[in-house]
């Protein structure tokens, strides 16, 4: 499959609208990663251009690159940059399997990345709603880490502006927007705090099958304590980010 001068090699995986490619330019020789949006109604062209309108906001190295779009009227394609050494949660998968630990210094790095990238997306007035390790992409030998897919994320045109509609990952969503509430940046910091506790235990801080099971859970803010092998700096930090608001 030939996406302009971009050949498909993988599929890589896919999401409600969009199946997601690791591909290779023909001309660059680069790896690129191409996300297909089949444009089968006014909802998958408006995600797919939304998406690239967010990503062109941006200039930091700690968020994955929107390096073109095209459209044949039948599809649209986001062309991205390359993350070679997979996501967050891949490697969190993988120290669970070997029965390892993530280093504090090593989850310092990643939190210090995470936290530039989110105030760079903040700082254009956008809110990702969708932070979670399967969202975090890693490269250079997993040193750098960068925030990606936009496919949920919403513009505040003000600084008081705040969004209501519930959207995200189940696991992740913040108190206010489990109770229904209007919600603005903390939202995307109670993400982030999911995401360090995960880090650190390697499970999830809300876990059910229930959906309103969950929410009360969330709602609750009542998590397992983080082992002490972290630091007390560290383990404050993280349920600080985890306080309702």
């Amino acid at each position: 499959m030939v996406f302009s001068t971009d050949r498909a090699e993988e599929f890589v995986g896919s999401g409600t609208y969009a199946n997601v490619y690791k591909a290779r330019n023909l001309e660059t020789k680069q790896t690129v990663v191409v996300k297909v949006f089949k444009l089968e109604g006014p909802d998958e062209e408006e995600a797919a251009r939304k998406e690239v309108f967010f990503m062109r906001q941006f200039n930091s190295p700690f968020i994955v690159k929107c390096l073109d779009s095209i459209t044949d009227r039948k599809q649209f394609f986001i062309i991205a940059e390359y993350c070679e050494c997979g996501t967050l949660d891949d490697m969190v998968k993988t120290a669970i399997e070997k029965k390892m630990k993530i280093k504090e210094n090593q989850i310092l790095s990643y939190l210090t990345q995470l936290a530039m990238g989110l105030r760079e997306i903040h700082q254009n007035k956008i809110l990702h709603r969708d932070i979670k390790a399967q969202n975090v992409f890693l490269t250079e030998g997993t040193r750098i880490l960068k925030l990606g897919d936009f496919g949920v994320s919403k513009c505040l045109c003000f600084t008081s502006d705040m969004a209501q509609t519930i959207t995200g990952t189940p696991f992740s969503l913040a108190p206010e927007v489990c109770s229904g509430q209007p919600y603005n940046y903390k939202s995307d910091i109670w993400g982030l705090g999911v995401l360090l506790y995960y880090l650190m235990t390697k499970r999830l801080p809300f876990v059910s099958n229930s959906m309103p099971t969950l929410l009360e859970m969330i709602k609750s803010g009542e998590t397992a304590p983080i082992s002490e092998f972290y630091s007390a700096e560290l383990r404050d930090l993280c349920m600080r980010m985890l306080k309702k608001v």
